[in-house]
């Protein structure tokens, strides 16, 4: 028997304010709740920033990538703490199945915002001759 569990991810970026050079660290996790601990532990560490990686959807196989500009708390009609993932482009998931929130969510809490720097549209790569060592220019 097989099992399939179409779960998101996340990579949590923080950095230390103990360690006078602020190096970044980062882990993975499962558990959006693993997120929300992080984020309660105080001063000490400060989270730079997160990434969802989720399943791809449709008959791809493969990933998804996405940076994440806001993390909400929000209760469900159950009365179940639900974690909210907002992307870049404003699209908003779910914590662990990484769905757009399907039932009514109450008292919803901003609970962080990261700076997401804004990337410029990517250029094709250009490939360029290069000259190896020892090799001898062309004259025209």
């Amino acid at each position: 028997m097989e099992l399939s569990l179409h779960a998101a991810w996340y990579l949590v970026t923080f950095y230390d304010t103990a360690d006078p050079m602020r190096l970044l660290h980062s882990f993975c996790c499962s558990r959006d709740r693993q997120i929300l601990d992080w984020l309660r532990t105080g001063p000490r560490f400060v989270v730079t920033s997160v990434q969802q990686i989720r399943p791809a959807q449709g008959p791809q196989a493969g990933w998804e990538v996405d940076l994440v500009r806001r993390l909400w708390t929000a209760r469900g009609i159950d009365g179940q703490s639900v974690l909210i993932v907002e992307d870049v482009d404003g699209r908003e998931y779910e914590g662990l199945h990484a769905e757009a929130p399907n039932a009514p969510l109450l008292d919803r809490a901003l609970l962080a915002e990261f700076d997401v720097p804004q990337t410029p549209p990517r250029k094709p790569a250009v490939r360029r001759g290069r000259v190896h060592a020892g090799a001898k220019k062309r004259r025209p």
